[in-house]
């Protein structure tokens, strides 16, 4: 039978996208800043809930929570991407 850890952490702000690598003049090629912070913020939430280094292979569920638009909320209507409100 295979044994199974879950681990399950909440990340408490709205996601960031990973912004795609540019290059400079010189061939450089760098990530932007932008999305360090949120990156940052996840790191911390795992490392807090899983003390351990996972050296098997992981299976990732995520889910995100985005706040609803205001056009929507104003409307009534439904999301078009489901969305489900922040607690």
């Amino acid at each position: 039978m295979k044994m199974e850890t879950v681990y399950d952490f909440f990340v408490s702000g709205s996601p960031k996208a990973q912004p795609r690598p540019r290059m400079t003049k010189g061939g450089h090629v760098y990530t932007p800043d932008s999305a360090r912070d949120w990156k940052e913020t996840v790191a911390i939430a795992c490392r807090l809930r899983v003390k351990e280094t996972i050296i098997r292979p992981v299976r990732l569920a995520v889910y995100f929570c985005f706040p609803m638009p205001k056009r929507i909320k104003a409307g009534g209507g439904v999301s078009p991407h489901g969305l489900c409100p922040i607690m």
